[in-house]
């Protein structure tokens, strides 16, 4: 983004050991000065025309998110969340149902939604399917997403046509 001429701002919720996929549960350091940041935004009137939510290592990330998207965004701002916690079929090491719901609730929030086939389904409580789903299946997921949550806006990634039936062709 900065590349693109952008104003950036990074924060950090958690430094990894590895990537979540493959490699166990990755040793985590959660960053304990999210507050004072935020604190310090705050303390000079900084608002953000757009938040971009990658991934959140804890429920406790997850909701100190939502508090910044509740008071730091700017009025006609956009939130944009990836989800960042499950593939495959599975959640990702170290995460449970409880942080599924939980981010359920800030993708709620947000303005643009970005999740994997396997998120999705998690979301709205769709089984997954691996190989051979079809473009009804994916719609189904959308339209679930925007119904059951009123999500603004949905882009399901990382859909692969060589998986999908001859009726999508």
């Amino acid at each position: 983004l900065s590349a693109c001429g952008m104003e950036t701002c990074v924060l950090p919720t958690a430094l990894l050991s590895t990537h979540t996929g493959g490699f166990g549960k990755p040793a985590v350091m959660h960053n304990t000065v999210v507050a004072d940041m935020v604190r310090h935004w705050k303390e000079n009137n900084i608002t953000f025309d757009a938040i971009l939510v990658g991934y959140l290592g804890s429920i406790a990330a997850v909701e100190q998110v939502e508090t910044i998207l509740d008071t730091m965004l700017a009025p006609g701002g956009i939130a944009i969340v990836d989800p960042a916690m499950a593939d495959h079929g599975v959640l990702y090491p170290g995460f449970d149902e409880s942080f599924a719901k939980t981010m359920a609730q800030l993708c709620a929030a947000a303005d643009i939604v970005l999740p994997n086939i396997t998120e999705a389904c998690m979301m709205v409580d769709e089984p997954f399917v691996a190989n051979g789903y079809d473009e009804a299946y994916i719609r189904r997921l959308m339209e679930k997403m925007l119904d059951i949550h009123i999500f603004k806006h949905v882009c399901i990634f990382r859909i692969s046509r060589k998986f999908w039936t001859s009726s999508c062709s």
